[in-house]
């Protein structure tokens, strides 16, 4: 008669299917002698609740293939005497494909550090398995061999099983696998990666724990490309004893795709010794609120890097005195970083203050396309990089290209409340936008604001310049219709573009009172209607340095009523219809008065010039 209960005596092997298709055997004791465990040694076992392999056992090293498969009511695997977990022993070095295969009572199960290597499907149609503990991904560790290219599924394979409702299919390096749908927590104890396309797809896993590293070292270092993408209920991933969300420190490299649509992942901290970070690392993590960077290793933001990041309204920082810079609602770029690539903040309608630090030398292109809750940028630059003024004048005309204006950093697609901005780049050549109601720009390290930058930027309030700025290009503030200052060092600004200000609403100019121009004292150019068109003016201080005056400069000023002249050249229709003005005084010693200065300026009441012609 089959016997249920079976403690076996001290032999040290077990023959192939010693007890395959026994359907009475419930549980069994493996004596610590046991050295050969033959494969197929309890297949079809299918009543065999309990499997005891006896403490102090050293001898078995392989546990062969399919020695447990078609096990179903498996559900308790005790070894090493230690009952909390379902596991072989630590002396098993090598676990047979099949090994495990259909054992559909399984909820949790452990495979220890001492494993060499994994079959493939050993845990082929685990379907109750909850929780699982592994020491690599695949069939051997990365550590051992960086060209294995087995994935997580690899353990669980294709095979047909006996519940095919109970798993979902991942694809993961063009390979599919049937997961478990009852797998929520994957612990990985003793490798230095996680392959590229390592847990790609396995969607209902919520919790990733990591090593940190092999062999008892701190070496984990790589998360390969596309290594957790799509795992779209992932909220929780860590080192293994650390706070939720925080990647083990010594990790040089996240790869391309790494987190590609973890939509259920809300913050991440990421490594401190992070060197290289992926193109779309977290493209399409929808929910992610949080990102803490805490190295100064890392010197580019990739392409498409957080675009789809909707949610994303806060990045932090460890600068070079170990201070974390963070505020709420504002996206810190690492002052690490040299170079923004294309896309990566696009479709983010979260972030509302953007700081990107001098350090950047490059900025990809509409990298805040979307961004519609955006109200304040501090940049180095506006563009693709920094450059120095164009040229245009009688002899030679060298206009700026559409990299150069604000429109640049956004794009052309319409959404919710974004506004229609068409920007000139020359006299004749356009570039469209769909801006953000972007109300301060901060300028930190360029001497020039070039042709048609902020043109019908009309949401815009104040620009902030933190360097010495030494050219406004032409339109470069044009129809700005409510920006009030212009603010910092203008003390060396020579050159004053056509149409500059034309059309805009500022109240002050290298002033602190209001309705104030005081042009800088090194001006030495106004090119056409710089200030054409301006209504906030009252008063007007014109410097000797400025030699060379364009046509209707200060035109059609409203409300200008007091003006200082201090140059010797008043430009053709200088100050046609202004109506306000009542007195107007060119210098004793003035070279050249234009045609039409005054046409239309009728409330003229007094006028004193040097000659007349």
């Amino acid at each position: 008669a089959l016997i249920e209960h079976i403690t076996l005596p001290a032999v040290s092997q077990i023959l192939e299917s010693a007890f395959e298709g026994d359907l009475k055997l419930q549980s069994i004791v493996l004596p610590k002698e046991l050295e050969i465990l033959g494969q197929k040694a309890f297949k079809n076992a299918r009543a065999l609740e309990s499997v005891v392999f006896e403490d102090g056992m050293d001898g078995l090293t392989t546990i062969n293939a399919s020695t447990f498969e078609n096990t179903y009511a498996l559900a308790t695997i005790t070894s090493d005497g230690d009952n909390s977990i379902n596991s072989f022993p630590a002396c098993v070095i090598s676990i047979g494909e099949r090994a495990l295969y259909n054992s559909e009572s399984l909820t949790s199960f452990v495979i220890k550090d001492e494993i060499i290597e994994i079959g493939s499907s050993i845990l082929g149609g685990a379907t109750a398995l909850e929780s699982l503990v592994i020491p690599f991904i695949g069939s051997i560790r990365y550590a051992s061999d960086t060209s294995n290219t087995n994935t997580f599924g690899y353990i669980f394979g294709n095979g047909e099983i006996k519940n095919e409702n109970k798993v979902y299919l991942a694809s993961q390096n063009g390979t599919s696998y049937k997961i478990p749908s009852s797998l929520v927590s994957v612990e990985v104890t003793d490798d230095t990666a996680i392959k590229a396309y390592g847990f790609e797809n396995v969607s209902r896993v919520t919790t990733i724990i990591l090593p940190h590293g092999y062999n008892g070292a701190n070496n984990f270092a790589l998360i390969g490309n596309s290594a957790f993408k799509n795992m779209s209920a992932l909220n929780s991933i860590n080192v293994v004893g650390e706070s939720a969300n925080i990647l083990p420190t010594t990790i040089t490299t996240i790869g391309n795709e790494a987190f590609r649509n973890t939509v259920a992942l809300r913050q991440i901290t990421l490594p401190s010794a992070l060197s290289s970070l992926g193109a779309s690392a977290f493209e399409g993590a929808t929910t992610l609120e949080t990102v803490n960077f805490t190295g100064r290793s890392l010197t580019s933001l990739s392409n498409r890097l957080f675009y789809d990041a909707a949610k994303l309204s806060k990045i932090t920082y460890v600068d070079a005195n170990d201070d974390v810079l963070t505020a709420n609602d504002t996206i810190y770029v690492p002052d690490t970083i040299e170079t923004i690539g294309d896309y990566v903040f696009t479709n983010n309608s979260s972030i509302v203050n953007i700081v990107i630090p001098n350090s950047v030398e490059a900025i990809g292109v509409s990298i805040l396309g979307g961004a519609s809750l955006l109200k304040n940028i501090t940049i180095p630059f506006i563009g693709d990089t920094s450059t120095d003024p164009c040229v245009y004048t009688s002899d030679s005309t060298t206009y700026d290209s559409a990299t150069k204006v604000f429109a640049y950093l956004f794009d052309n697609i319409a959404r919710g409340s974004l506004l229609a901005v068409t920007q000139h780049y020359d006299e004749t050549s356009t570039v469209n936008a769909m801006m953000p109601s972007v109300e301060r720009v901060t300028i930190t390290n360029a001497k020039v604001i070039h042709f048609g930058t902020f043109e019908n930027v009309t949401t815009l309030q104040e620009v902030i310049v933190n360097n010495v700025l030494t050219v406004i290009e032409g339109y470069a503030f044009r129809n700005t219709s409510a920006l009030v200052d212009v603010v910092g060092d203008l003390s060396e600004v020579e050159t004053i573009g056509i149409n500059a200000f034309e059309n805009s609403a500022i109240h002050r100019f290298n002033s602190t009172v209001d309705g104030v121009i005081t042009l800088p004292n090194k001006v030495a150019t106004l090119e056409n209607y710089v200030f054409n068109n301006v209504d906030n003016i009252t008063t007007l201080l014109i410097p000797a340095s400025v030699e060379n005056v364009g046509d209707y400069t200060f035109a059609n000023m409203d409300t200008l009523h007091d003006v200082t002249i201090g140059n010797k050249v008043v430009g053709d229709h200088m100050f046609f219809n202004d109506i306000a003005l009542e007195a107007l005084v060119i210098p004793q010693d003035a070279e050249y008065i234009g045609l039409g200065v005054l046409g239309g300026a009728i409330s003229l009441e007094t006028l004193t010039i040097p000659f007349v012609g």
